[in-house]
C-alpha cells in the first residue's frame, strides 16, 4: 500500500453495485483515457484501480491534484446537486465528462447533461465537461505593461474576430485601466468569459518606462517579468482583488470567476487572497505558492504564427497585444487558422464525448 493510501478515508460511501457500476464504466471508455474519481476510501481505490483518487479540499471549493482528466466521476459527495454548485463548477473544469452518482433523480438536469441511467443504488449522470471544448485564454486588454493605444481599432478587431469564431475565450481584463469608450465593446462580445489580469499590471510605472525608453510596445524587452503584488500585505491584496471584481462587474456584467496573474508570478498573500476573495481559479504558467485553487496552465503560450498545423492545443494562451501587433503589420491569416484548428478539433472531441457517453449509457441500460 502506497503512502497516498494511506492519507485517504477508511470508510467509503460506494455500495458494490456503485463499484461495479463504474468498473463497467473504467471498461468502456478508451484505453487511453485518464480516469479520476473523487474522495475515494482506501478499499473503493483497491476496487477501482483504473481510477486516480482525487482529494476534495476545502468542501469542493478546489481540487487536488488540479490535472486534467478525460472522465472524472464524484459519487454521493455534497455540492454536485445541482450545476450552481461550485464543487460541480470546478469539477467540471477538470474534465471531458463528469460523471455524478446519486441516490435520485434530480429535479433540474441542467443544460450540461449527456444523458443519465439508473443503476442498482441510484442514477448516473453523464456531464459535458469544460475540457470537451479547448481552453482560449487571451491577455492583456486593454494592454498589459504599454501605453494603451488611442486606436483601439486592431486590438478590437482582433477580439471581434475570436469573438465570430463561436468559440468561449477568457479575457484577461486589467480593470483598472479600463476606460469608458471600452466599454460598450466589452459587452457585445458573446462568447466572452471575463477573467481579471492583476489590478492595474504595474501600468503607471511600467508603461512610463517603456515610453522614456523609446520601446512602447516593449519589442526591446524593456521591461520583464514582474509581481505586481510583490511589496503589499495580504489585506492590501485583498483589497484590490475585491475592488477588480467590483469594477469589471460594472463594466461587463460579469463576475470573474478566474485570475490571471501578470507576467504569470504571484506570490503566496496573493495566492491566499485569490481564495479569500471568492475566485475559483487560475490560468497561470506557473502555480501560485499557498493557493489551493485549481491552475491550469497552457499547451501553447505564444502568437498565433507560431502554431504548428495540425497540432492544435487543448489550452492555448495568447495576447490581445501580440495579436494586434501581427494585425498591424499585415498578418491576417495566422489568428483565423488558429482559431479554426481550434474549432475543428472542438467538434472532434465532443464528437468523441457524445459517442462514448451513449456508450455507457446504453451499456449500463441494458443491465
Amino acid at each position: 500500500m502506497s503512502l497516498s493510501d494511506w492519507l485517504l478515508p477508511a470508510e467509503g460511501r460506494l455500495s458494490t453495485d456503485d463499484v461495479q457500476a463504474l468498473s463497467r464504466v473504467a471498461a468502456l471508455v478508451p484505453k487511453s483515457w485518464n480516469l479520476g474519481l473523487l474522495a475515494p476510501s482506501r478499499g473503493e481505490r483497491r476496487a477501482l484501480p483504473r481510477y486516480e483518487a482525487v482529494a476534495v479540499v476545502a468542501d469542493g471549493a478546489a481540487l487536488r491534484p488540479a490535472e486534467r482528466f478525460d472522465a472524472l466521476f464524484a459519487c454521493r459527495l455534497a455540492g454536485f446537486d445541482s450545476e450552481a454548485e461550485r464543487a460541480f463548477r470546478t469539477a467540471l473544469r477538470c474534465c471531458r465528462i463528469l460523471g455524478v452518482l446519486e441516490q435520485a433523480k434530480p429535479a433540474d438536469a441542467g443544460q450540461r447533461l449527456l444523458g443519465q441511467v439508473p443503476t442498482a443504488s441510484g442514477v448516473l449522470r453523464l456531464y459535458r465537461g469544460d475540457l470537451t471544448d479547448p481552453l482560449l485564454r487571451i491577455d492583456d486588454y486593454p494592454t498589459g505593461v504599454r501605453p494603451i493605444l488611442q486606436d483601439l481599432s486592431s486590438l478590437h478587431d482582433v477580439l471581434k474576430r475570436v469573438d465570430d469564431s463561436g468559440l468561449e475565450f477568457h479575457l484577461g481584463i486589467v480593470p483598472a485601466i479600463v476606460e469608458d469608450r471600452m466599454e460598450g465593446f466589452l459587452r457585445s462580445l458573446q462568447h466572452l468569459v471575463v477573467s481579471m489580469h492583476g489590478f492595474e499590471h504595474g501600468y503607471a510605472k511600467f508603461s512610463k518606462i517603456l515610453l522614456d525608453a523609446q520601446d512602447p510596445f516593449n519589442q526591446r524587452g524593456t521591461v520583464g517579468g514582474f509581481d505586481e503584488f510583490a511589496d503589499q500585505s495580504f489585506d492590501q491584496i485583498v483589497a484590490k482583488l475585491r475592488e477588480g471584481r467590483r469594477l469589471l462587474e460594472a463594466r461587463t456584467g460579469q463576475t470573474p470567476l478566474s485570475y490571471i496573474p501578470p507576467t504569470n508570478k504571484a506570490n503566496r498573500r496573493t495566492g491566499r487572497a485569490l481564495q479569500a476573495s471568492g475566485f475559483e481559479y487560475v490560468l497561470s504558467e506557473k502555480p501560485i505558492g499557498g493557493c489551493a485553487l485549481p491552475c491550469v496552465g497552457s499547451d501553447f503560450y505564444d502568437r498565433s504564427s507560431k502554431l504548428v498545423p495540425g497540432n492544435a492545443p487543448a489550452v492555448a494562451s495568447l495576447h490581445a497585444t501580440w495579436e494586434a501587433d501581427l494585425w498591424r503589420d499585415g498578418d491576417r491569416e495566422s489568428l483565423p487558422r488558429f482559431l479554426a484548428s481550434l474549432v475543428e478539433s472542438r467538434e472532434q472531441v465532443r464528437s468523441l464525448v457524445a459517442e462514448t457517453s451513449e456508450r455507457i449509457i446504453g451499456a449500463l441500460a441494458r443491465g
